[in-house]
């Protein structure tokens, strides 16, 4: 957890325990239940155990993939002996261990490797609560997390949607060095993930602009959004508006495990404040103006400031 937080500070971050027991033939894991109820961007887990814990999640960790939870899992710290059993096939991504020594990464010796190897990422770097280095590739590929998290969240800024697997792992692809034979290899995957300058990335390249029907689509049916053909018009006349709209829905993703709570602030400016506070809202003084001219507007961040709060 320490090393996806250096990478990724701003985060959403949750430890959960997979493991579950089978009642009555249906396996139920507390820690499972509540990732189903969240979709959470990219998960990553050791796992090294034996592979009978593995058939029983199989179905809840598709049902994850299914849905755009990212699956990563470490290779393994066997060097040439073996991978880690949740390698085999296609739903989650493998990551080994590399070391950094004069300007050069290379593999550390007990980095598992094999057809099944994806990625490389970094261990052996300083934790912040003991100041100390880790090794392993359990240490990996929590960093690889990390990066996709930033990945993620930069693609929702620039589009308003996150970037499907295909996508994601393309985009892993073209920013990773080749540090073996050329290609893909057993030892080094696909290469070393370097995250590139964002004003480098070519955004059309892998996804395209998020269109207000499939925001609002998403707000109607978690029962959020009502008059929609007004807010379209409103749109048409004012595209920052649209905006509104996307962080409102992210914010709606991300507290749809919480209970709905009425909304007891209608206090505009204190509203609009607490937004610019927690880094939500830019041109507040903008949104006071338009809000002064339509006074529906305001209920857009009284209830975007109500899904916030509900993540907490």
């Amino acid at each position: 957890m320490d090393y996806i937080n250096q990478v990724a500070p701003d985060a959403r971050k949750i430890t959960a325990e997979m493991y579950g027991k089978t009642l009555n033939g249906v396996l139920y894991s507390e820690g499972m239940d509540y990732l189903q109820s969240i979709v959470p961007d990219v998960l990553t887990t050791s796992l090294f155990s034996t592979q009978d814990i593995r058939n029983p999640h199989k179905a809840l960790y598709k049902k994850l993939y299914d849905n755009g939870c990212f699956l990563l899992c470490a290779a393994g710290n066997s060097g040439y002996k073996s991978m880690v059993f949740l390698s085999e096939g296609d739903l989650w991504k493998t990551v080994g261990a590399c070391r950094y020594d004069k300007d050069k990464p290379y593999r550390a010796s007990y980095s598992s490797v094999g057809e099944e190897l994806d990625f490389m990422s970094f261990d052996d770097l300083y934790s912040t609560w003991d100041n100390k280095r880790h090794t392993g590739t359990s240490y990996a590929s929590p960093l690889l997390a990390g990066m996709i998290g930033l990945v993620q969240g930069f693609f929702f800024d620039m589009t308003g949607k996150k970037l499907t697997h295909e996508k994601l792992i393309e985009f892993i692809r073209d920013n990773s060095v080749d540090l073996g034979k050329f290609g893909r290899d057993d030892e080094y995957g696909n290469g070393l993930f370097v995250l590139p300058n964002p004003e480098d990335i070519d955004v059309s390249k892998y996804s395209d602009m998020i269109t207000i029907e499939e925001v609002f689509s998403y707000l109607i049916k978690e029962g959020e959004l009502l008059e929609p053909d007004y807010w379209k018009a409103k749109i048409e006349e004012e595209n920052k508006i649209k905006w509104l709209f996307i962080k409102w829905a992210n914010a709606v993703r991300m507290a749809r495990c919480r209970e709905k709570k009425p909304i007891s602030n209608t206090d505009i400016n204190y509203t609009l404040d607490k937004l610019v506070e927690l880094g939500w809202l830019l041109e507040p003084n903008y949104w006071k103006d338009k809000i002064k001219k339509e006074d529906k507007i305001k209920w857009l961040f009284f209830k975007w400031l109500n899904a916030i709060e509900r993540v907490k």
